[in-house]
């Protein structure tokens, strides 16, 4: 029998995370808003209901549970059908109540709402700098004030990760994948800090990579160690009697789950010993042991630590005590001889391979996460703040860390300034903080905050470009447009991202597509109407209203055209639903685009407006193009759009819009087309007096002539 004492070692994580790895969201952020959406109306239909039972009750009610799950379901928050639906839906909302979106009633909060508007309005840079100083969109900003005020429950500490890893980034400038995954996530002390942030600066001082990895390993396990629940338990498995191992060695484990879940660790101590202690090396003894780590999912680590790489059964049978590594080869228990040094080796094992393998399942969710401020990027193995950021926190980590890390935030739910976030945002530490980045970006101390933004927009303007020319080159952009057509999503988001859907996705590659026709003319970041992560890559879509990408050309150098918009819309829609989804929007879009940006060269005096006099024109890409969605478009040359607009009544006599598929793309990359080419083919197409069909065909001969 188990002591009481022993039955108090369950499991207490040392590891902080948002959310839960039960399931694994690609999008965040769009599913984010997709939930807050589902729980806001089926609160409101529940409520509008009006019967005394209809009431929001979300803890123990089963039953509201379920219908979220199926209406989370229907928006594609989730896929496949959960056998216990109640459960899914409570995890499914755990990581929005950690960040003070939803209360634990699963209500939407005031900070909950201030996103919901935030993404339904303009995705532009917020305008006023005492409000938004770190330059992002409204979305990213108020996933930045959150996250700053996020605090989780780590076994009995309390801590706010995001304030972390600001603090480390501020001391150390960046950190590699290593230090964010294995290190950084275990900081809940400020104890941990200390042995962390030590680690890190003898890290960079290493160059040779098994040094470092033993390095890590042992820096990890000096933080396990530290815990008390960990120390219990290794007095436990040092006191215990021979007669009770195969009862203590499952409760030392410490499995998240029951002890039955850590059976197979007592038979795995067992051979250990029997191997290296009593010295049985046998051919059937080690294949004992090679099979025992390699059926079990909780044992996989220790078959990598045991066993060569690339050792198969047939070798162990063969090879039998050469299979096995040496102590050189990273195997701690090749030469021990006495079993106390056995235990604590196994149970440092152990707790190592098991908190390894947990880091490294939570650091992509907490990447998710962090990503979802704009303010951090993640590129090429390499953990840093994106530009103004990294002057801010600079500045106000030290003392934020200090003030902030290991407590709780009294406003979580609120919607929030800065300054109610942290009083450490104060005029005068952004200033010092911007005065910095002034002197940096070689501006004068005086230049105005605009021109600060500017000068910041210029450089992610220039990486955006440098990006598409490593990333995007017209070979893998055509293949790209190919798996659209075909909707191979799992190999789309492989090559792009998969933090943004497949439409969004879509829209995204057409304009980094016409970028390149266009020869990287224009202020492209500001002509997508998408929102982007730190690292430049599609996020969500922008609220509606407008085209998906508002490309904004000056008059070209060699004349071809003339100052013009082209609005360009992107649709994965067949044939079935085009004509329905998208006829209406694109020739609203565009109209309106003429009449609110006046986008013309004359007016008559009874509001009308010319399609020669016309200075905006949309295009419509789809990887399908429905003929009679064509024709409907070409027909719109010779229809009136009207409406009014500040205080007058325009009438367009005729709108230009252009339908193509992703086949001609393709070929217009193929070929190496550029805009200056095109512009004059579609001026002729607007201007044709043929029949729909044959003006198109007349206009893709062109195309491909060239």
């Amino acid at each position: 029998m188990s002591t009481a004492q022993d039955q108090r070692l369950y499991y207490e994580s040392i590891i902080w995370v948002f959310g839960t790895t039960s399931l694994r969201p690609r999008q965040l952020s769009h599913k984010i808003i997709t939930i807050l959406q589902a729980l806001t109306e089926l609160e409101e239909s529940l409520l509008s209901a009006g019967s005394p039972s209809s009431t929001w009750q979300w803890g123990g009610n089963n039953e509201l549970q379920e219908a979220f799950y199926d209406l989370a379901k229907e928006r594609g928050v989730v896929t496949g059908n959960a056998p216990r639906k109640a459960k899914d839906a409570r995890v499914l909302t755990s990581g929005l109540v950690d960040l003070g979106l939803l209360t634990e009633e699963r209500v939407v909060t005031d900070a909950g709402r201030e996103l919901l508007a935030a993404t339904e309005s303009s995705s532009e840079v917020g305008e006023e700098p005492e409000t938004n100083i770190f330059a992002i969109d409204r979305e990213s900003f108020v996933y930045l004030k959150q996250l700053l005020k996020a605090s989780l429950r780590v076994g009995e500490s309390t801590v706010r990760p995001f304030v972390v890893v600001a603090k480390l980034l501020s001391e150390f400038g960046s950190l590699s994948y290593d230090e964010f995954c294995y290190l950084a996530q275990l900081i809940t002390t400020h104890d941990d800090y200390a042995i962390i942030s030590e680690a890190i600066r003898e890290l960079r001082m290493m160059t040779d990579k098994q040094q470092i990895g033993h390095y890590i390993d042992d820096t990890i396990w000096r933080v396990i160690i530290s815990k008390p629940r960990y120390q219990r338990a290794w007095e436990l498995l040092k006191s215990a009697e021979e007669s009770r191992l195969d009862e203590v060695i499952p409760i030392i484990v410490l499995n998240r789950k029951s002890v039955r879940y850590a059976e197979c660790f007592a038979p795995l101590y067992r051979l250990l010993r029997r191997i290296y202690i009593e010295g049985d090396s046998t051919p059937s003894k080690i294949t004992e042991l090679y099979d025992l780590v390699s059926k079990s999912n909780s044992l996989k680590g220790w078959k990598q630590l045991l066993f060569k790489k690339g050792t198969t059964r047939n070798k162990v049978r063969k090879n039998a005590v050469e299979a096995l590594c040496s102590h050189g080869e990273g195997n701690p228990f090749a030469d021990i001889k006495d079993e106390s040094v056995l235990r604590a080796y196994f149970f440092k094992q152990l707790h190592l391979i098991k908190t390894k393998a947990t880091l490294k399942d939570y650091s992509d969710l907490n990447k998710r996460y962090i990503k979802l401020t704009n303010t951090i990027l993640f590129e090429n193995e390499e953990i840093k703040f994106d530009t103004l950021p990294r002057y801010i926190f600079r500045e106000i980590a030290p003392r934020l860390f200090e003030q902030a890390t290991f407590a709780t935030h009294p406003r979580l739910a609120d919607a929030t300034g800065l300054m109610e976030v942290s009083d450490c945002f104060t005029r005068e530490a952004v200033e010092v903080a911007t005065s910095t980045a002034r002197q940096d970006l070689g501006l004068a101390p005086t230049e105005e905050w605009g021109e600060v933004e500017k000068t910041i927009q210029r450089q992610r303007t220039e990486k955006f470009r440098s990006l598409v020319e490593e990333r995007f080159d017209d070979k893998t952009l055509i293949r790209l447009l190919r798996l659209m057509e075909e909707r191979k999503d799992d190999k789309i988001f492989e090559l792009v991202t998969d933090e943004a859907d497949i439409p969004t996705i879509f829209e995204y590659l057409v304009g980094v597509i016409w970028y390149r026709v266009s020869d990287y003319r224009g202020d492209i970041l500001s002509f997508l109407k998408l929102s982007l992560d730190a690292e430049l890559l599609p996020r969500t879509h922008a609220a509606g209203g407008t085209a998906d990408i508002v490309y904004q050309y000056d008059a070209a150098p060699d004349g071809c055209y003339p100052p013009h918009t082209l609005l360009i819309e992107a649709t994965l829609t067949d044939s079935t639903t085009q004509r329905s989804n998208e006829m209406e929007p694109v020739s609203r879009h565009l109209g309106n685009y003429i009449i609110h940006e006046r986008a013309y060269t004359y007016i008559s005096n009874d509001g009308v407006v010319r399609m020669r006099d016309q200075t905006a024109q949309s295009l419509f890409v789809a990887t399908t193009l429905d003929r009679n969605v064509r024709n409907d478009f070409y027909g719109r040359r010779n229809i009136d759009y009207e409406n009014d607009f500040d205080g007058a009544h325009v009438i367009l006599d005729g709108t230009k819009i252009v339908g193509i598929d992703t086949k001609l793309l393709a070929e217009i990359l193929r070929r190496e087309v550029k805009y200056s080419s095109i512009y004059p083919l579609f001026e002729s197409y607007f201007s044709s007096t043929d029949k729909s069909a044959p003006a198109y065909e007349e206009l893709k001969d062109s195309i491909m002539s060239l």
